[in-house]
């Protein structure tokens, strides 16, 4: 349950960008990849926090939704874009696009491996692959650019659950 509602969140935050994009570009609508075509004023943080709510509860027919479970994600959404007075919100960004997927190999010697699959004794070489989304790219300033990855669950470390700090 956890997860979806980190989901809703993102996708709500990521309509909320897409939106704003529009409105830079002077276009009256917008289409997701997932959720389809909306009017530029159709979409408020209420609107792509229900939209997101919907898509996902539809998804994942496992779960009993409830209405506590879209005033959480309502909750997280607007405890998101408020946090240091909007620093994360898409709708106060300068937004070069959000979702930015890439996928690239790094060719550097250090990045070269050659190895022994130890479960079956295949070799396996090559160079160290990245890929990956950010969820935001936006313009700072003149030049400067910001890559800005949501995270919307827990600061733990995947493989041993403890909490990351610094």
């Amino acid at each position: 349950q956890n997860s979806l509602g980190r989901a809703i969140v993102h996708k709500a935050l990521e309509l909320l960008a897409l939106c704003k994009v529009a409105e830079q570009n002077k276009q009256r609508d917008f289409t997701d990849d997932q959720l389809g075509y909306f009017e530029v004023d159709e979409i408020d943080l209420e609107s792509a926090v229900s939209l997101s709510f919907d898509y996902y509860s539809q998804k994942a027919t496992h779960h009993f939704w409830c209405k506590q479970d879209y005033l959480d994600c309502l909750h997280w959404t607007r405890k998101a874009v408020s946090y240091k007075d909007g620093m994360f919100d898409p709708r106060m960004r300068n937004i070069i696009n959000p979702e930015i997927h890439f996928d690239f190999e790094i060719k550097q010697d250090w990045a070269k491996y050659d190895f022994v699959d130890p479960s079956d004794g295949t070799p396996l070489s090559g160079y160290l692959r990245m890929r990956g989304t950010v969820d935001l790219v936006t313009e700072v300033d003149d030049g400067i650019i910001e890559m800005i990855d949501w995270k919307t669950g827990r600061r733990l470390n995947w493989a041993t659950g403890e909490v990351k700090d610094f």
